[in-house]
């Protein structure tokens, strides 16, 4: 089929673009104040410079880490800070030199609140409210001209071994957001969360229901399968003790297997519509 990063002539039809096979990705091992992190993926490979490659360090200490705010032009609300570990890209190519059609980047980071409640983030419900908290910051501000929210989130939500993964959606029934973003979240120690964020971009014009006519993104959604199932975390005898702690005389520790998408208002509140547990209050200060 000729899949080549050349790009001659416009996609015209429908295709299912080859990137990188998930077989021939390297092992990524790092340690955090002792915690182990491991996964897998592929070698960093794009033709978009933008799209740097970061390598993560072998060993790192919690209190060498610098949390930055995000960027103020597209999150407004700075209740959350991050630091970046570890980012890669591929490019997945069309047919016949229709060049790149899609791009996933792929970044991995830690995240903390700068105004943390006591609960620690190894309490299932805890641990609930800080991913409803953190989804509000990113994606609670976007609205469109007819005061529409242009994101749906969260998206399938898969508890997991250690933590939760689901994607942000465009909304359908608006034109300005054009891509999935998919993430996996784990609790790493009472006040530290990592999180794994991949960014499924189809490089065709038009809202989502347009490029999915153009170009299959279940290569794309394959890769970022691969590589969640493949994160592996072993916790050091500290933040072993700060997660047995939290779930000390719980009967449950699992996380809810459904979350409802959240809704916001032009206050960027959030409307919650799951039921909230008996175990612990919250208040949401979104």
């Amino acid at each position: 089929m000729m899949n080549t990063p050349f790009r001659l002539r416009r996609l015209k039809e429908y295709c299912t673009p080859k990137g990188p096979a998930f077989k021939q990705s390297q092992a990524i091992v790092f340690s955090i104040d002792g915690t182990m992190i491991g996964l897998k993926a592929p070698k960093h490979k794009t033709v978009y410079s933008s799209n740097e490659q970061i390598k993560p360090k072998r060993r790192y200490q919690l209190s060498e880490f610098i949390f930055r705010d995000y960027p103020r032009d597209f999150v407004k609300d700075q209740s959350w800070k991050k630091a970046i570990i570890f980012s890669r890209s591929w490019s997945f190519y069309g047919p016949w030199f229709t060049g790149p059609v899609a791009e996933l980047p792929f970044s991995t980071t830690l995240i903390k609140a700068t105004n943390k409640k006591s609960e620690s983030y190894f309490h299932p419900r805890a641990f609930e409210t800080a991913v409803s908290d953190f989804i509000s910051q990113q994606y609670s501000h976007d609205f469109d001209q007819n005061n529409v929210q242009e994101w749906l989130a969260p998206i399938d939500w898969q508890p997991y071994s250690n933590g939760v993964r689901f994607k942000v959606t465009p909304n359908p029934n608006v034109i300005n957001a054009s891509f999935i973003r998919e993430y996996a979240m784990v609790a790493l120690t009472d006040d530290i969360i990592l999180v794994f964020t991949f960014w499924l971009r189809q490089r065709v014009s038009g809202v989502i229901k347009d490029k999915d006519k153009m170009v299959n993104r279940q290569p794309l959604e394959d890769l970022v399968g691969d590589i969640i199932d493949h994160i592996k975390i072993d916790f050091s005898p500290e933040a072993q003790a700060q997660k047995d702690k939290a779930l000390e005389g719980l009967e449950d520790a699992s996380l809810s297997p459904a979350f409802a998408p959240l809704k916001w208002s032009n206050a960027e509140q959030p409307i919650n519509t799951n039921k909230e547990p008996d175990a612990l209050s919250f208040n949401t200060d979104n």
